[in-house]
Order: structure tokens, then sequence, then C-alpha cells
């Protein structure tokens, strides 16, 4: 029995986690599971789903290896969101004024070519590859910048 194309994409995604985890052997010791039901959750023809406490563990273990967080990355894209991590903020926070020199340079230096690329009222593919790096840098500097406002307010707000 094969599954659907999105149910075979979910167990990709939950292979590559268990592969980041050390494969099925470390996920049965790791969470007293069998192996068999680890190769099930992988498998593009067996309809089981790792529970979430899971998932949650095993993305814990995968800190710094290539492609973690994997599920959650997947179920934001999915929910056409872009997942950022959340960055350290050092104790004495001063970064808040370099930040915010950054974002104005980081602005400075991209809305031109945002608005030269918009000139004629398309961006193309070759625009489009351009600006992606500076508007995922662009992204990354609000997230310290989020991340600086919010150790400084205590908490985070909504």
């Amino acid at each position: 029995m094969s599954l659907p194309p999105d149910e075979q994409r979910q167990a990709r995604v939950v292979r590559e986690l268990i592969h980041a985890a050390g494969g099925v052997e470390a996920c049965e010791r790791d969470r007293e599971k069998s192996k068999s039901l680890f190769s099930a959750y992988q498998s593009p023809n067996d309809p089981r789903s790792m529970p979430l406490d899971d998932i949650e563990f095993l993305e814990s273990v995968t800190h710094g290896k290539l492609g973690h967080p994997h599920v959650t990355r997947y179920l934001a894209r999915q929910a056409g969101c872009v997942l950022l991590p959340r960055p350290e903020v050092p104790r004495d926070r001063s970064d808040i004024i370099t930040l915010l020199a950054r974002q104005a340079r980081e602005r400075g230096e991209c809305d031109p070519e945002l608005l030269t690329a918009l000139a004629d009222g398309n961006i193309d593919e070759d625009e489009a590859e351009r600006l992606i790096p500076m508007m995922r840098q662009r992204l990354e500097t609000d997230a310290h910048m989020l991340a600086q406002l919010e150790a400084i307010a205590g908490r985070s707000v909504s």
C-alpha cells in the first residue's frame, strides 16, 4: 500500500529527523519504543504517524545538525510561514543601538534594489535571487531586535 504524496513527504521528513537523531536504534534506546515502530513512522507505505512528544524529543537532540528542526520547519512551510531561529540575547542587552543601525543600513541597501527591480512593475527570477539574501538578512536582524526587546520586557509580548 502506497500512501498519498503528502503523507509520503511527511514520512520523508520523519526519516530525515530519525537519521539526524542517530537512526532507529538510537530512537529505540532514547524513547523506549521499538525499532519497528520508528521504521513504520518513516515508511512511505505505513499510515502510522509519529506522536508529538517523540518529535519534540528527537528535534531536541538534533540541534546543530543539518535540517534542524526537521518536522517543525516542514510544518511551518506547509502553513506558509518562515521559521527563524530565536537569537541569543546578551545579558547586558547593549546590542539594541547596534541592531537599530544594522536595520537602517540593511534597509538602505535593500530598498533601492527592490525599487529598481520593481521599476518595470515586475520582479524577474534573477532580481528575486539577488533580493532573497538581502531580505533574509533583514528578517534575521529583525528577529534579533525582537529578541532584544522581549528580553528587556522580561517576556514575550503578543
